[in-house]
């Protein structure tokens, strides 16, 4: 069983390419779960809450380095690489 972190879809518009950015729960959460999990369920998921503070004002989804350093670790200890 491999894991990721959780990623939106991306899509193609004429020469460019949207999506792809990581998803994020509205506090800032990111999502890590296996590659075969179906969407919907719940099991085999990792919640990776935010390190870094933030303004009241930012967005939910304004990157954390910390954070996306931190949940890359864990997949990697999940899928067995160090």
């Amino acid at each position: 069983m491999a894991f990721r972190i959780s990623t939106n879809p991306t899509f193609e518009v004429g020469d460019k390419v949207f999506g792809g950015e990581f998803v994020r729960h509205n506090d800032g959460a990111l999502v890590i779960r296996s590659e075969d999990d179906d969407e919907d369920a719940p099991n085999l998921r990792l919640i990776v809450p935010r390190v870094g503070r933030v303004k009241r004002s930012d967005p939910y989804d304004k990157p954390d380095p910390e954070q996306e350093a931190f949940a890359q670790r864990v997949v990697d200890l999940l899928n067995g690489s160090e």
